[in-house]
Formats: C-alpha cells, structure tokens, sequence
C-alpha cells in the first residue's frame, strides 16, 4: 500500500525531545515493517532530517508556510493570536493546506496517515485518513493555563467550545483514531467515532545502571512542556515529602 505520512512541525526522527517524536518514529518504523511504501511530508519542520530517516521512507518532503505581507489582515492574525489554535482554525493560513493537496495529487496515496490534529486538517477528504492522534488540545489548555499561571500569552483562536467540537469534528473525519491512552479511545468510542489504543512500543532510553548511582538522588529528565510541569509539581508536593 502506497501510503503518505504527514507530519506537523518535525521530521520522524531517532532523536526524540518529546512523546509526539517518539510515536512519529514508531509509526514509520512499523508502517515500513509491515512492507508498505510510506512518503513522508513535514510541514514547517522545527527539526533536521537524518540520513536514517531518508534511507527508510520512501521520499521526503518538506512544505514551508507562504510568506505574507506586512499589515495585511492575515499577517496581523499570525502575529496576535496564539499560533497553535490558529494553526488548527486557519490552516491554509499560509497556504499550507493548498500545498499539500497538490503534493497528495503528484504522489496518488492509497492511505493517509496524519500525526495530530494539526495534520488531519491539512489532509484532503478524498483520501481515507487515519488519524494517529496524540493529546487534544482542549483537555490540554486548562492543564497549561494553571500550570503556567499568569504568563503572557497570545488569545487563542478558537473559545473552549469551538476548540473541543473541531477537534472532535477531526476524529469523525479520520477512517480511525489511532489513540496513545486507553482513555481517549474510550472517549472518542462513546462518542460514536472509531478509535483504537495503539501504545507506544518503539525503541526507548536505555535505563541506567543502578548499582552505579549514589543513594538519595532523583533525577527527572524532559523539557520544560506541559508533562513535564506536570510531573514536577506532583513531585515536590506529593512524591518528595514521602522519600525525603
């Protein structure tokens, strides 16, 4: 099966910074495991392609955003409103989505594979869509609203509502969601929609040598994203007083 992997922002890649470059990774590891021809498509990629990357898909592409011009009233929205829920309300923004329709057409796919939310709406609908989502994002902005309290940030796009029904409207789209917890398959099952559990199962860091470290330390590794504050916060006021 000839079969495109949309990617938003980063190559799949080996070097993981994050849980969505992980599943990237795994999900191009397996579909090319299995014998399918897989072209990869990365839009407005943040990271490098790697040389193992280009040895196991069968092409790569990158697409960048259009430039626009200064003062008009598309460039005012991209300098103002948050950039991730523009991303998912105006996706051809930019002339993003346009692109990629043209590049579906030059390489004729049997299959879509779209990582995230931000991907599926980039896809055309004449191609079946399978949807390996990762978190949604209206769970996620009143988790990053109190754990980076009274930030500066830029208004979103979208109102809570809005956010919560494109998001869902997007898993109705796909053939089948492809779901990194239980909970969100579960979710989107209730819902009437299509939704499997497809753990993470790909390479991992190698776990440490034990004998090797002193006693009474803990490291926590990670960036500084919503995890990860997460992770941090449970473990000064709900881990630590217990093994201090």
């Amino acid at each position: 099966m000839k079969i495109v992997q949309i990617c938003y922002q980063r190559y799949p890649s080996a070097i993981h910074v994050g849980g969505g470059d992980v599943r990237f990774w795994q999900d191009l590891r397996s579909l090319t495991a299995l014998g399918h021809e897989v072209h990869v498509i990365v839009c407005d990629s943040t990271n490098e392609c790697t040389r193992e990357l280009e040895q196991l898909a069968s092409s790569v592409t990158s697409l960048r955003s259009g430039d626009m011009r200064p003062g008009t009233p598309r460039w005012l929205a991209s300098r103002v409103l948050n950039p991730s829920t523009l991303a998912l309300a105006r996706p051809d923004l930019r002339g993003l989505r346009t692109s990629v329709d043209r590049l579906i057409d030059d390489i004729d796919p049997d299959l879509i594979w779209a990582e995230e939310a931000f991907s599926v709406v980039l896809s055309p609908d004449r191609v079946p869509i399978v949807h390996s989502h990762l978190d949604f994002m209206f769970k996620l902005r009143p988790i990053r609203r109190r754990s980076f309290g009274k930030w500066l940030r830029r208004p979103h796009a979208l109102t809570p509502r809005a956010l919560q029904k494109l998001e869902v409207d997007l898993c109705r789209r796909a053939a089948i969601n492809m779901c990194a917890s239980q909970s969100e398959a579960d979710y989107l099952t209730e819902l009437g929609i299509a939704a499997v559990y497809l753990p993470v199962a790909g390479e991992t860091t190698r776990a440490p040598n034990f004998d090797d470290l002193s006693p009474g330390r803990l490291f926590l590794f990670g960036n500084p994203n919503t995890a990860m504050r997460a992770a941090r916060q449970n473990l000064q006021t709900e881990i630590w007083p217990i093994v201090e």
